[in-house]
């Protein structure tokens, strides 16, 4: 056969079998077919050489079944081979906020309430269009911001940023009122279309769920959000979609995104906000198919309102408050028993035993020998010294 590309326009005169040469005249050009079954255009029809479009009423050079699958075969996509992945040489991955937002795909932030996941969103979009660092130490791309805010008003994100002492630049836009459901991810897609958007921030991924969905059901929740994927890669953009984290101590960041599974499996990066009310610090964890695992300590800022990351061990940063007193205490002593420590802060040796039981566990505290704790080496490993040397 020739190479190159043709379009079969009329399949009237093709047999079910080719004989072993055969000249088939396809619009006044004539191309040999060398093979003498139809696996050779099965094989054309694979390499997107061929396209088989519908026939003229009444014409059957073939079986319906046969122009079935051929249509069918038209239709599936290209095949890649993993030589051809591994000989493509691919342009440096782009971030909107390095190591942490890709700059096309979706991503969730996740966090309970009142740990301030729309405020660490609202420092995010003032970076982003300002171009300056992301909680200080990330670098950002600059890009326009679109954020659907369909829970706090315009009055509370003015006063929000007030308080934040941000630097508001031209191109973070917001919206306050969204429709639900399909029609909701057509509008987003018709408004990404109106200006050069980088980024969509969605608070909360809730409001565009369909009424009736039940997000506990693994097909529902793909199915709700799917779409907006797809949205999001046709226009080349990120969308960051807010959501509720699920209560309980320990859950993988995936597992603790609120809802099903199916929400989380149509991200491509996680950040998950682990904060308790009223308490400054928690932690803040970057995953996903596009980013390297992170977990960062981070600090809530009275003044100005902002969070920043610190440089201290994660796991000391989520402690509650009794956790982070029986540390202290036991830093203040070579080692010691669960009833020393009780003694010197006034607490129940029973509640102290589960609280170093817990600093155990996350690497703060190790067990010299049974029921007798110290300090883990430099307040961050509960490996003991034997331990680190093998």
């Amino acid at each position: 056969m020739q190479d190159k590309d043709f379009t079969l326009r009329s399949l009237a005169d093709l047999p079910s079998t080719l004989p072993e040469e055969m000249d088939i005249d396809l619009e006044r050009e004539k191309l040999r077919v060398y093979k003498a079954d139809q696996l050779q255009i099965e094989r054309l029809v694979r390499e997107g050489k061929l396209s088989i479009e519908d026939l003229p009423e009444g014409a059957r050079p073939i079986s319906v079944e046969q122009l079935a699958h051929f249509k069918r075969l038209a239709a599936l996509p290209r095949i890649i081979s993993a030589t051809e992945i591994m000989a493509t040489v691919y342009p440096p991955r782009k971030w909107l906020i390095e190591g942490i937002l890709p700059d096309e795909g979706t991503a969730i932030l996740a966090a309970s309430k009142a740990a301030g996941k729309t405020l660490l969103a609202l420092d995010f979009c003032a970076a982003i269009t300002s171009g300056a660092p992301a909680l200080g130490r990330f670098r950002t791309t600059k890009a326009c911001v679109l954020f659907l805010e369909l829970e706090l008003s315009a009055r509370t994100v003015q006063e929000r940023y007030l308080k934040m002492k941000a630097d508001i630049r031209e191109g973070l836009d917001f919206v306050f009122d969204w429709r639900r459901g399909p029609e909701g991810i057509a509008d987003l897609e018709a408004m990404l279309s109106t200006k050069k958007y980088g980024l969509a921030v969605v608070d909360v991924a809730a409001r565009l769920r369909g009424g009736g969905t039940d997000w506990n059901d693994y097909g529902c929740a793909y199915d709700d959000f799917a779409p907006i994927r797809e949205t999001a890669l046709r226009n080349g953009v990120t969308v960051l979609m807010l959501t509720h984290n699920r209560k309980g101590e320990g859950l993988d960041p995936i597992e603790a995104v609120l809802g099903s599974v199916g929400m989380a499996g149509n991200a491509d990066v996680i950040l998950s906000l682990d904060r308790r009310a009223k308490q400054p610090k928690g932690t803040f964890l970057v995953s996903g198919n596009d980013v390297e695992f992170q977990e960062y300590a981070i600090e809530l800022c009275p003044e100005p309102l902002c969070f920043r990351i610190l440089d201290e061990d994660p796991a000391e940063a989520r402690l509650t408050p009794e956790r982070r007193e029986v540390l202290e205490a036991l830093r203040g002593m070579d080692e010691a028993k669960a009833a020393e420590i009780a003694t010197r802060i006034g607490k129940d040796a029973d509640v102290v035993s589960k609280h170093l039981r817990a600093l155990s566990d996350a690497g703060l505290s190790e067990v010299v020998r049974y029921g007798v704790y110290r300090a883990g080496r430099n307040g961050r490993s509960g490996r003991s010294k034997d331990e680190s040397a093998g």
